[in-house]
């Protein structure tokens, strides 16, 4: 509660001191306001809680509107930045900043690509770096191959795995899972690598084009037509090169479905085995057909030759 000059004492050229003064002997002389709390009487005592809460209020306001601030000089700043400086006008001087640009440009490009972020423009554009966001991409594609293994440990997978050598049982040696088992296994656990595969190769191609086309956007933001330019011959250098890799990954792919082409240890180990039986079969042949030349001679000599001749052909293979 305050109390205001009157218009007499305005006119009468009453002072701020003489003012307060009266004010207070008002206040103090009151039948009712004598009784109120004195903190809440008094232009001295707004004074103060006005004064209070203007305080708080810039201590809640002030830091938004210096972020609002901050954010218009950013601002200002960038379109500077996209106004930039004149293009020179002769030619021989367009064709060497034009020559500079692109050095600049392919320098930025390998170093993202190889994941060098030390300097420039990637050292502060996190969105750039190319071997960082591939590299990504590349840890998903491994953890979804990864889900793709068989549980070894599973009750089912060993019933599966005993119906399918059983099936095959006759066709190659024993104790030794049959080749095709492998082959077609193999290929279907390989098809399941399809679709992560062909997702991360159109991740990777989106990536390169994207993070091309920026890269240049941001070394020079005064040139939008040419850094359009740049994005084109970029997206179809990629699109030429494709089909290379696209090559390289059915190679991996036929590689890795046929563990006989990919490695030959298993085709190496079956041919050893075979020579230890063969030999061992042999050595039983020859035990059952006696030790020593033969006395007969004549038509019994090739009657006997003939009779060990389908001996041989008769027990060879049970023997081996």
């Amino acid at each position: 509660m305050v109390k205001n000059r009157t218009q007499k004492e305005l006119a009468d050229g009453q002072s701020l001191s003489d003012a307060k003064e009266t004010e207070a002997k008002f206040f103090a002389d009151h039948a009712i306001f004598s009784r109120s709390n004195p903190l809440n009487l008094g232009v001295a005592n707004l004074t103060i809680r006005l004064t209070d809460l203007l305080v708080r209020r810039i201590k809640t306001v002030l830091p938004v509107m210096k972020f609002e601030v901050q954010e218009m000089q950013a601002e200002a700043g960038r379109q500077l930045t996209l106004i930039g400086r004149e293009a020179p006008t002769a030619p021989l001087e367009r064709m060497n900043m034009l020559m500079k640009l692109v050095a600049e440009y392919c320098a930025l490009l390998r170093n993202a690509v190889r994941g060098d972020y030390r300097a420039g423009i990637l050292a502060d554009k996190p969105n750039l770096r190319l071997r960082t966001i591939a590299d990504k991409t590349f840890r998903i594609l491994g953890d979804k191959i990864r889900e793709t293994q068989p549980d070894f440990d599973s009750p089912a997978f060993s019933t599966t795995l005993e119906a399918e050598i059983r099936g095959l049982r006759g066709r190659e040696l024993p104790g030794l899972v049959n080749s095709y088992f492998f082959y077609s296994f193999m290929v279907t656990k390989l098809e399941d690598w399809r679709e992560p595969v062909d997702t991360a190769r159109q991740e990777v191609f989106d990536t390169v084009n994207a993070i091309g086309a920026n890269l240049f956007r941001e070394l020079c933001p005064q040139y939008p037509y040419l850094a359009n330019c740049v994005a084109t011959v970029l997206k179809g250098w990629v699109e030429r090169h494709v089909p290379v890799m696209e090559t390289r990954i059915e190679e991996a792919f036929k590689q890795e479905e046929d563990p006989f082409v990919s490695t030959n240890e298993l085709s190496d180990e079956i041919v050893r085995v075979r020579a230890e039986r063969f030999d061992r079969a042999l050595n039983v042949v020859v035990k059952a057909a006696g030790e020593g030349s033969s006395k007969k001679k004549g038509a019994a000599a090739v009657e006997e030759l003939d009779a060990f001749k389908n001996h041989m052909s008769e027990h060879l293979g049970q023997w081996y």
